[in-house]
């Protein structure tokens, strides 16, 4: 049952992001979005979907999360005709900001770098 789970999953992962990228139409949907990974649960009736949103503005990137949430429904409907499952999950998405935490653990390594490397010249 886990791996068939696991391919839904990675299948709705792949559509979900080619129904957003090509046919959703919603004029707050301007910023890139990526789709992190899809948590379908065992019954396949709920999935949650982890998505980031690259933008320089929070503002904007809060817009278009709330616009991506506002289209589940629509993006579900698009689904159903996509795939072959007797029923396609209801979709709830959640902001995925691992990206952003990364980059910042990294720029305060790269930071840290310099000064060890100073003292050990010393």
């Amino acid at each position: 049952m886990k791996n068939r789970t696991e391919k839904i999953n990675a299948e709705l992962q792949r559509e979900i992001y080619d129904v957003i990228s090509r046919g959703l139409k919603h004029p707050d949907l301007t910023e890139m979005i990526s789709i992190v990974r899809v948590e379908c649960t065992p019954d396949l009736k709920y999935a949650k979907v982890f998505v980031s949103v690259y933008s320089g503005s929070p503002e904007r990137q809060k817009a278009t999360f709330a616009a991506l949430k506002e289209c589940a429904p629509t993006i579900r409907y698009e689904l159903a005709h996509r795939m072959r499952v007797r029923t396609v999950p209801a979709l709830t998405f959640v902001e995925d900001d691992s990206m952003a935490y990364s980059m910042h653990i990294s720029k305060m390594l790269k930071e840290l770098v310099p000064e060890t490397e100073e003292e050990d010249e010393e």
